[in-house]
């Protein structure tokens, strides 16, 4: 399914996460700069990179670095609302993509401390897309702030909201097709690819 527009709840949740007051649910900051991760999603020079924004290798920093798809520079990138939502609206749509019918099986599942939720998963990999590859198949991934998936619990909980996840069932027998679980977390043969640059 194509995400066409940043109305909705899933994506005023990811303004939340990303820019605004997680205790109160409300805020979304369009102007915010956090070093490299910009306006009111937090774009990274990763995902600026994946939608085309960004040349490859090129830094959100440099204005002829940016291709002129979502503004020619960091600066008009944050001071316009209608560029920022479509580019993430690209992104989510690239996300989404990758969650593909291997992950089915654990949507409804406790794992890792949460009940797994598509929209769930889609906030989670905002974040970072390996690591939710990793928690939503109950493998180990990294709780660091900085490289890993630091708010897994919460992003899976706000994706709840979205969706009005039922109850965890059972963690599901392993489905053909589906992620392996490798050994020590590692990620298996069978595990769909990861996004660009990951």
């Amino acid at each position: 399914m194509a995400f066409t527009d940043t109305g909705g709840e899933l994506f005023r949740l990811l303004r939340v996460l990303e820019s605004g007051d997680r205790t109160r649910l409300t805020g979304e900051n369009y102007g915010l700069r956090n070093g490299n991760a910009l306006g009111a999603y937090q774009m990274g020079a990763s995902s600026l990179i994946q939608i085309g924004a960004v040349r490859a290798g090129g830094d959100v920093n440099r204005p002829a670095d940016w291709t002129g798809r979502y503004g020619s520079s960091a600066e008009e990138f944050l001071a316009t609302k209608a560029l920022q939502d479509r580019a993430c609206l690209a992104y989510m749509n690239t996300l989404d993509a990758r969650l593909d019918d291997a992950y089915n099986a654990y949507f409804g599942t406790r794992q890792n401390g949460a009940v797994v939720n598509r929209s769930g998963a889609l906030l989670c990999s905002w974040e970072n897309p390996e690591e939710t590859r990793l928690a939503i198949t109950g493998r180990p991934y990294s709780h660091d702030p900085r490289t890993g998936l630091a708010d897994y619990v919460t992003r899976m909980q706000f994706g709840a909201l979205v969706e009005g996840t039922p109850a965890p069932v059972a963690a599901p027998e392993p489905v053909e097709g589906a992620p392996s679980t490798g050994e020590g977390g590692d990620s298996g043969p069978d595990d769909p690819p990861l996004p660009l640059g990951l």
